[in-house]
């Protein structure tokens, strides 16, 4: 290249220079703003959870946290906790559930961790504390629907989705969400969060 070319690379280098310090500004006070509307959202489930006063006041915390994951954008079908029983291999599960038509309502009662192969996973990633992802579709999510609704009302899904489980576990139980896109890493880390604010929830509950 000429002077005069290089010249001209140089003042729009200047330029763009400027352009990038702009940028990585915005996306710092992006990061930051999330960052403060994620803490809001943790803080509010916190408070309910140290408000309880009687094992009632449990299924208000999830419908709190349900409603914090929609807030962050996170639209799940249903979410909740559940604690496990390892001498019964039985859950208590309490949960906010969406229907069909948008209506969110809570499910509380007792699922034996058998009978399917996800319910399986889920007690044996949680005698692991391991984070259990399973995904379900066609046949199988008829199967797994057809065990739980025999032990607990869950509204009716629509036909031909893929649903993805995602289950995070600490020492007395569980906390769950089924969604129906895979979620981010930025979102598994929401819910890792939320995870250590509801395992403080159950032993609170306990």
């Amino acid at each position: 290249l000429k002077e005069e070319d290089l010249q001209i690379f140089r003042r729009y280098t200047s330029v763009l220079s400027l352009t990038y310090r702009r940028y990585a500004e915005l996306k710092e006070a992006e990061a930051q703003a999330r960052e403060a509307k994620i803490e809001a959202s943790l803080e509010r489930v916190r408070s309910k959870a140290m408000a309880m006063h009687s094992p009632n006041d449990l299924s208000e915390t999830v419908n709190i946290f349900f409603k914090e994951l929609i807030t962050l954008g996170i639209v799940p079908i249903r979410c909740g906790v559940g604690q496990i029983d390892d001498a019964t291999r039985t859950t208590s599960l309490t949960t906010t559930t969406s229907s069909q038509q948008g209506e969110s309502f809570q499910v509380i009662g007792k699922v034996k961790q058998t009978g399917h192969p996800v319910l399986d996973g889920i007690f044996e990633h949680w005698k692991l504390q391991q984070e259990y992802h399973p995904v379900l579709e066609g046949e199988d999510i008829k199967a797994y629907y057809n065990v739980m609704n025999s032990q607990i009302g869950y509204p009716e899904y629509p036909e031909g989705v893929t649903q993805y489980g995602n289950n995070f576990f600490f020492k007395e139980g569980f906390v769950f969400a089924w969604t129906e896109n895979l979620l981010s890493e930025e979102e598994l880390i929401i819910f890792r969060r939320f995870t250590s604010v509801l395992s403080l929830t159950y032993r609170r509950y306990l």
